[in-house]
């Protein structure tokens, strides 16, 4: 690893003015322009060492008994990060359309010890998908590995990927390595809906979605990535697809809350949930769509993720106002439209599925009462008129479920509270005031 962290670093990281986000390794319009001491020399000879390197592409493609040794993961690693060094520029990596250089580099990334190895030793498989990755900010290399390069591009959703989220140097390598792959995906997917509809297909997209989308903690920026793909596929325009095509969309969106909804820590994945969910069922969303949430728990971990933009809500900077009061006001607006279609369910003629979505709202619901008390605390006159309407909005339609039980300690809860205030000497503030900081 110690040659791929010298490239990383050296070659790298001393461009990146943020270096938090590994989307700053392929901004290529940091090399828009080459640098001022560049002459015509310079230029000449950066293009003829080139050529000499991609040559040895050919030549590595043509004897790949180099990657049949057991010790040969490294064994690229210097060859590829000089080969990221000298086509950083557009007019460089236009070489790369000549000679077939394109076609040896996929047929050596599909090649078993590249594709189906995955290591934190593996250097050779990590440098070159960077490169892939950097060559694919030029859109000839899009266009040419869609149209020709037939047998690689089948075969790159297939790359062997391994996750421990115990092993911490695996953690670190998928890290980058994720990102970059998922990246390459996700640009090929905004090329060609031929391409996203194979991936939506893709069992390895399936196993992506419940190995590491929900680990956002350890992947931001790989999960960004898958994130891109979802609303790609989900957000294709169906007016002009035939009809077998808006079948696998309309598949697709119904496994992806399948996934979401099961996510077993909320609080990690909250942000996932919640971008995915805004992007799918927005607030005109058909009763049908709200139903895949409903009938997937949606209204518990709905309400969960409430309870966090809630706490966030009390405790914000002023930066963060304005994202965390959408938040609060779009889960007020979706939990009401998700009653709305549940109340539509439960006054059908008597069947399975309509006691079921009295299970739903009724016993499967505990979290209700708790959201009760928080929805009264937003009638305080310090929140805006809007979160007030819809948060009383939301209470009328949760009171109108309860049972007499319930609306028993509603009423308790509410008289204790206005005797409370009404018994200080002087006003307070309430238990709504927002606590606004100040940027340091």
């Amino acid at each position: 690893m110690d040659a791929i962290l010298t490239f990383f670093f050296h070659c790298q990281i001393s461009s990146i003015p943020n270096p938090t986000s590994f989307s700053s390794l392929f901004d290529h319009q940091q090399f828009a322009q080459y640098p001022s001491d560049f002459t015509t020399d310079t230029y000449t000879i950066l293009r003829t060492l080139l050529s000499y390197l991609l040559e040895l592409l050919i030549e590595i493609g043509h004897d790949q008994s180099e990657l049949h040794m057991n010790d040969n993961q490294q064994r690229l690693v210097q060859y590829l990060s000089v080969l990221i060094h000298f086509t950083r520029y557009t007019s460089e990596k236009s070489l790369l359309t000549e000679n077939n250089y394109l076609h040896s580099l996929c047929s050596l990334i599909s090649h078993p010890k590249l594709i189906e190895d995955h290591t934190i030793n593996n250097g050779n498989k990590l440098l070159i998908f960077i490169f892939l990755q950097q060559l694919l900010t030029e859109k000839i290399f899009l266009t040419n590995i869609l149209n020709y390069e037939h047998d690689f591009k089948q075969q790159l959703p297939m790359c062997l990927i391994i996750v421990d989220h115990e092993d911490q140097e695996l953690i670190l390598y998928n890290r980058l390595f994720l990102f970059i792959y998922y990246n390459i995906l996700k640009q090929f997917c905004q090329y060609s809906w031929s391409y996203s509809k194979e991936l939506a297909l893709h069992k390895n997209m399936t196993w992506a979605l419940k190995n590491v989308l929900p680990y956002v903690h350890f992947y931001p920026d790989a999960c960004e990535q898958l994130l891109s793909i979802c609303k790609i596929i989900s957000h294709t325009n169906r007016e002009n697809l035939l009809h077998d095509d808006q079948q696998i969309i309309t598949d697709f969106k119904k496994e992806l809350y399948a996934i979401i909804y099961r996510f077993n820590d909320t609080r990690s994945s909250w942000t996932i949930i919640l971008d995915l969910t805004r992007d799918m069922c927005d607030l005109q969303a058909s009763h049908d769509e709200r139903l895949q949430i409903l009938n997937r728990r949606g209204l518990s971990v709905l309400t969960s993720i409430f309870f966090t933009v809630f706490s966030l809500y009390h405790d914000q900077n002023q930066t963060q106002i304005l994202t965390i009061q959408n938040d609060l006001i779009y889960l007020l607006n979706l939990l009401a439209n998700l009653l709305d279609t549940a109340d539509i369910q439960i006054k059908k003629q008597q069947t399975n599925s309509t006691i079921n979505m009295r299970n739903i709202v009724g016993t499967q619901w505990k979290e209700k009462m708790e959201l009760v008390g928080k929805l009264l605390l937003l009638l305080n006159s310090f929140n805006s008129s809007e979160i007030r309407q819809r948060a009383f909005d939301l209470l009328k339609k949760i009171i109108v479920q309860l049972t007499i039980q319930d609306l028993t300690h509603v009423a308790l809860h509410v008289k204790t509270t206005h005797e409370q205030a009404a018994s200080q000497s002087h006003p307070q503030l309430g238990p709504c005031k927002r606590k606004e900081k100040q940027n340091e």
